[in-house]
């Protein structure tokens, strides 16, 4: 029994080592990207990598996880309530019935984030 002890405290303190590279794995695979928008509110949207999903972030509410939906150009994400469309830097944010926001960023990544997600 004590060998078998020894082998389950190796296994288990193996998996507590790597368990920081696995969460640093978890975050590599989303990149942010702020817009402004012209309604002066400010959005973040977190793209993942496989252009699978997004999650968007806007200062008045929580963050909404949406899923990739077909779109004729450019992407989309989505779920029942919320939609992100967009092409290039710009994307158009709505909620409900709501008028939708058009939104733009400065950042270079937000032209090969959105390439990515019409894959």
């Amino acid at each position: 029994m004590r060998i078998s002890n020894l082998f389950f405290a190796a296994a288990a303190s193996a998996a507590l080592m790597s368990a920081p590279v696995l969460a640093a794995d978890a975050k590599a695979e989303w990149r942010q990207v702020a817009y402004s928008c012209e309604s002066g509110q400010d959005l973040t949207v977190a793209y993942r990598e496989s252009g699978a999903a997004v999650q968007v972030t806007a200062a008045d509410r929580p963050a909404v996880k949406l899923i990739s939906r077909p779109a004729k150009s450019g992407f989309r994400f989505g779920d029942s309530r919320h939609e992100l469309r967009g092409e290039g830097d710009a994307v158009t944010w709505q909620i409900g019935n709501k008028t939708p926001v058009k939104c733009t960023s400065q950042d270079p990544a937000a032209l090969n984030l959105a390439a990515a997600a019409t894959r």
